[in-house]
């Protein structure tokens, strides 16, 4: 438009402009020479929308974004470790009862066996389809 030509001069194809600074006077944005920026309706060279100004970097990304980004990522954290201790609390909880219920290792002899005998007599197992036979009645006649 008639600033362009006003503030740059174009020789062939090429745009030749009174180049503006950040925070700078502007009249078209072509004079803005600090990436990411242009001219605003106030006549000054301001970052674009989406990009934030930081002392020695110039105009960079919103920042939003990345906050963002670590904030999904402290969520995920957290609820992972709130559901490590949830198991490694179930882990610990089952193994203590087995220890009080059983008594630690199975030496306790109020422990329940895993197999029916007879007498107490490991090894003579008890069938529960058929009756004792003849060497089992024997044995407790026997006792």
């Amino acid at each position: 438009g008639y600033n362009l030509a006003i503030k740059c001069l174009q020789i062939n194809f090429f745009l030749f402009c009174h180049l503006a600074v950040l925070f700078g006077n502007c009249e078209v944005t072509e004079q803005c020479k600090t990436p990411h920026t242009s001219c605003s309706t106030s006549g000054k060279c301001l970052c674009n929308f989406g990009y934030t100004f930081l002392y020695g970097e110039g105009c960079v990304q919103n920042p939003n974004k990345s906050t963002k980004e670590k904030n999904v990522y402290m969520a995920v954290l957290v609820v992972m470790t709130i559901i490590m201790f949830i198991v490694v609390g179930i882990i610990i909880i089952f193994l203590a009862r087995r220890v009080i219920c059983y008594g630690g290792g199975g030496q306790n002899n109020e422990r329940p066996n895993d197999t029916l005998t007879i007498n107490n007599q490991p090894g003579s197992v008890l069938s529960v389809d058929k009756p004792p036979t003849y060497e089992e009645v024997m044995d407790r006649e026997e006792e």
